[in-house]
């Protein structure tokens, strides 16, 4: 289906929350995520699993790695996400996240460029080829046509076919 179908997003949502509530769990709903919610989240699972939080050791303490935040750029399908923590002012609001996680604060610009996924560019990719082969076509056949005019039609010359 289209991911534009909100029929079916809402028929797919419904399957999932009906199946999920017959497990053992607190579940507390589904949603389609939105560029900018999955450009955070892969932030975040970036950024964790790197170890740039502050995080509790061995010894039984807290502790704050002496690195920075890494930028995220989530290359998806259908659209591209692009995450980083900043300090410089954000034009946009929408672009602006600001989360509090494990007791530090981070101020996250993000946004999600819909249509500029790995799927999207590929066909824009292979529509800009087809174009470009159909004009290289076309050029060689008027010129083929062009010379088959000059030499072959005005000396009545005919091949033979073996």
């Amino acid at each position: 289906y289209s991911w534009t179908d909100q029929s079916a997003s809402d028929n797919v949502l419904k399957a999932v929350s009906n199946t999920l509530k017959s497990y053992p769990f607190d579940f507390r709903g589904a949603r389609i995520l939105s560029g900018q919610d999955e450009g955070v989240f892969g932030w975040v699972t970036a950024n964790y699993l790197m170890e740039n939080f502050i995080k509790y050791s061995w010894v039984g303490r807290w502790f704050q790695p002496r690195k920075g935040t890494l930028g995220a750029l989530d290359l998806g399908g259908a659209s591209t996400q692009i995450t980083f923590e900043t300090s410089e002012n954000i034009e946009n609001s929408e672009n602006e996240m600001n989360l509090r996680l494990y007791g530090q604060n981070y101020r996250v610009y993000t946004h999600s460029f819909l249509c500029y996924g790995r799927d999207q560019v590929l066909r824009r990719v292979r529509s800009r080829v087809i174009k470009v082969i159909r004009h290289i076509q076309s050029t060689i056949e008027a010129d083929i046509c062009i010379k088959c005019h000059i030499n072959c039609h005005h000396l009545h010359y005919k091949q033979k076919q073996s």
